[in-house]
């Protein structure tokens, strides 16, 4: 039995998919907080899905630093279904990589809304103050 007719059935559905349309955005900026650990930052879809679905806060990316300091990252935002951008950022005191777990000490976090997207070139700067706070709190 030959596959040629499943390989071109296949090949045919899968030129029918729309290609995910992403928009590049440089994020230059900086982190600061009191503490010493290593930060991860979280780029986020501000606002994800429609009407009864639609939530906040939907992760495209994360990356970790060793501790405050400047940053430069390119985030690929999809474009299907989410608006906004923002960028939050927790400091893993104890270093686990599990924010603010029960009985261990408070954690600290951060918030901020990149109000120049869409822009390819966006600066920010972030200050991780507010102890135990996933981002839907900040």
């Amino acid at each position: 039995m030959s596959r040629t007719p499943f390989v071109l059935f296949v090949s045919l559905c899968m030129g029918c998919l729309e290609p995910k349309v992403l928009y590049e955005v440089e994020l230059t900026g900086s982190v600061t907080s009191e503490d010493e650990g290593p930060i991860e930052l979280w780029f986020l879809h501000t606002n994800w899905g429609e009407n009864s679905l639609e939530t906040h806060y939907m992760i495209i990316d994360t990356v970790w630093l060793d501790g405050p300091t400047t940053f430069f990252q390119d985030v690929q935002v999809p474009q299907d279904m989410g608006t906004g951008l923002s960028v939050y950022g927790w400091q893993d005191r104890n270093e686990d990589a599990e924010h603010c777990r029960p009985g261990t000490d408070p954690e600290l976090s951060g918030l901020v809304t990149v109000e120049d997207y869409p822009a390819h070139e966006v600066e920010l700067a972030i200050s991780l103050t507010t102890p135990c706070e996933g981002p839907e709190g900040l």
